[in-house]
């Protein structure tokens, strides 16, 4: 089987949803040889991240990576703050969605096409294509159900993110498949990070550092317990890159919270960060589809507050495996963070199911769910 990925922006990182392709392409070639993997995407703006790089320095023979050039004319979108208009990345994938038909058309074709995003390949051209939702708009616009009507099949990442779809659709999503997320998991020893400190509750965010992930509420909630009794408890610890980074280092500065907020940046041994961690926390807002990070700490460390209304729901039973609370609700994470601080017990008390849990999103799983797809497409 010849399957053709489409992910524009794999390459540079610009949104959000592009490392997921490259974990989940990475996996299934390398323990299924025999299925082969085309992947179309652009030449970055600026230099590839380091995840891409070492994607493509580590595929294996039967990944096939298909580069297209951004011409002078679309360099303009480049200029623009990912993030701040929606107009950037759907004119990006116009114009790639038309590269790749061209190439389609003139070149072999797989025998499947699988997207990310619905502007990326809205065609259809004889061959099954898949539209694989990782997140949910939170408004409606016009042509969106025009361009869900030409793909083949609809997998969604949650039940939640197909419902949320479905919340600003005209004519709902009726067909469709859910598949949750590949998680690598790790039962090796750890090291102890730079600035976790004995004696502190140590606090774990791990993700991109962007306003849809609440860092910024997350942040002003740790300034707020900074100035309590419960002050010299605690110590946040951000692992990430974004475009919110600069910010916050200035946040930490102007509020005098060097000893309270560690900014370590972008991290390779994140589990480390995981198993050391008091507990974890995604204050995400809403738009997620189900978060690979909320998976990782749930098996990793065990004690996770997130968000409800994004796909967590499906593993996180609040109280019983994990903490949820509304997005975007202030005095909802301090008053969990300062329970969770002031409680071990409370902390220890989800961990045994949060674990558990968290062993139903395998990478294995992932493979078969993802073939069985493919395959009774492609019959």
């Amino acid at each position: 089987m010849r399957i053709g990925v489409v992910q524009p922006r794999i390459s540079y990182h610009d949104g959000g949803g592009e490392y997921y392709p490259m974990d989940a392409i990475s996996f299934v070639a390398k323990n299924h040889p025999d299925v082969i993997f085309d992947v179309y995407t652009l030449c970055p703006p600026a230099m590839p991240t380091e995840r891409y790089s070492r994607f493509k320095e580590q595929v294996t023979r039967n990944v096939n990576i298909f580069e297209f050039e951004i011409p002078d004319e679309f360099r303009y979108l480049y200029e623009i703050v990912p993030g701040t208009v929606r107009y950037r990345w759907d004119i990006e994938s116009y114009y790639f969605a038309n590269l790749l038909l061209k190439k389609l058309n003139a070149d072999t074709r797989p025998d499947l096409i699988w997207t990310y995003y619905l502007m990326d390949f809205p065609f259809n051209i004889g061959i099954p294509t898949v539209l694989n939702l990782l997140g949910y708009p939170r408004e409606k616009t016009q042509h969106r159900e025009a361009l869900l009507s030409q793909y083949s099949q609809i997998v969604s990442i949650s039940e939640n993110t197909v419902n949320k779809w479905n919340d600003v659709l005209d004519i709902p999503i009726k067909k469709y498949k859910v598949m949750h997320q590949g998680v690598t998991f790790s039962d090796a020893e750890s090291n102890i990070p730079e600035g976790f400190e004995q004696g502190r509750t140590n606090v774990l965010f791990v993700g991109r550092l962007i306003e849809r992930k609440g860092i910024l509420l997350l942040c002003e909630v740790v300034k707020k317990i900074s100035k309590t009794k419960l002050g010299n408890k605690i110590r946040l610890h951000i692992c990430g890159e974004g475009e919110l980074q600069n910010n916050i280092k200035q946040f930490v500065i102007n509020d005098n919270l060097e000893d309270y907020i560690f900014i370590h940046g972008q991290v390779l041994n994140v589990d480390d960060y995981y198993k050391n961690a008091d507990f974890c926390v995604f204050p995400s807002h809403r738009g997620e589809g189900l978060m690979s990070t909320v998976i990782e700490a749930m098996y990793s460390n065990g004690t996770v507050v997130t968000t409800s209304e994004n796909g967590n729901e499906e593993l996180i039973v609040d109280g019983k495996s994990g903490f949820l609370i509304p997005p975007n609700d202030f005095d909802s994470l301090y008053s969990v963070i300062n329970e969770l601080v002031l409680d071990t017990g409370k902390r220890d008390s989800v961990k045994e199911c949060a674990k558990a849990s968290a062993k139903t999103c395998t990478w294995e799983q992932y493979a078969e769910h993802f073939l069985t797809i493919c395959s009774s497409l492609n019959g």
